[in-house]
């Protein structure tokens, strides 16, 4: 038996799922999900991992367990 690997379009996968199944000789193991942030380089999960970061901090200014520092206080270092 062989097995093949295909990458399909996330907006297309359950057309071709229903497509295929019809098939007899065609079976389906369980489908594993990848993540977006799998697919990431390592300089692009770097990028996020700051992105991330800066939204968790948001989160915590906003619940009042962080102090955020002032605008003016921010340019000043520029």
């Amino acid at each position: 038996m062989e097995q093949i690997t295909l990458n399909i379009p996330d907006n297309k996968v359950s057309l071709f799922i229903q497509m295929i199944s019809d098939l007899d000789f065609v079976k389906i193991k369980e489908r594993k999900k990848v993540s977006l942030e799998d697919e990431l380089t390592p300089a692009q999960k770097k990028t996020w991992a700051t992105i991330k970061q800066g939204f968790e901090e948001l989160k915590m200014v906003e619940a009042g367990t962080l102090k955020a520092k002032p605008l003016k206080d921010l340019l000043d270092e520029l």
